[in-house]
């Protein structure tokens, strides 16, 4: 197996062309260690909301872990001179707590999310320790991880809008079962390595995220 490829955050020359493979009809899994996976991302999406080349774009995360970066968002917004609550509104998140909300949640309302905010980035986090939870069996758990994956791919490809799925590789690791759900995201997606230092984290203050949707939603 060919290894995947290594991006250094180092270097943020990488992140517009990194975002454009995520339109090749993949969604793009990107495998770091715990908590820096977590921050690398979130600093792709403030690059992403912050492009002056996509002033109105914003983004939805599917959210299976409850971990949202706020403070830098927040701290990348004032660095490029931005108010970070109009970035913030951009922002639609939706936290799930079961893999069945994830699925349903990606089967049925996504597609439409996407066409109602004009998203151009997906990240779907906590993904694979969601999958992973022992309340449900490993065969319904792969089941249903499928045409999650088949659904991102269509996204990926027919509506072009980059699908973000960040994994802790030693999570990926930590047992059977958790080897052959990732083995399933492989093999749905293109796989990147990350190697990123951690960033300073400072506090965000009050700002808040745009309106949620799905779980959270009336």
């Amino acid at each position: 197996m060919t290894p995947p490829l290594t991006l250094f955050s180092e270097d943020p020359s990488f992140l517009p062309s990194f975002l454009q493979e995520g339109r090749s009809g993949r969604p793009l899994l990107l495998q770091g260690e715990d908590p820096l996976l977590g921050l690398f991302t979130h600093r792709i999406l403030a690059r992403h909301l912050l492009d002056p080349l996509q002033p109105i774009s914003s983004c939805i995360i599917v959210c299976g872990n409850n971990v949202f970066h706020l403070e830098i968002l927040v701290r990348e917004s004032r660095s490029a001179g931005k108010n970070p609550r109009n970035v913030l509104s951009r922002v639609h998140i939706s936290r799930t707590v079961t893999i069945h909300q994830f699925h349903t949640l990606v089967l049925s309302r996504l597609e439409k999310m996407i066409e109602k905010t004009g998203a151009s980035l997906i990240l779907l986090s906590g993904l694979l320790p969601l999958f992973s939870d022992r309340a449900v069996s490993e065969r319904e758990s792969l089941g249903l991880l499928s045409p999650v994956m088949a659904t991102l791919r269509r996204i990926a490809f027919g509506m072009k809008t980059p699908c973000l799925i960040p994994v802790d590789r030693y999570e990926a690791d930590r047992d059977r079962r958790s080897r052959r759900l990732f083995s399933l995201l492989e093999s749905s997606s293109d796989s990147r390595s990350l190697v990123v230092p951690p960033p300073v984290v400072r506090t965000g203050g009050r700002h808040r995220p745009g309106r949620l949707f799905g779980t959270q939603e009336p």
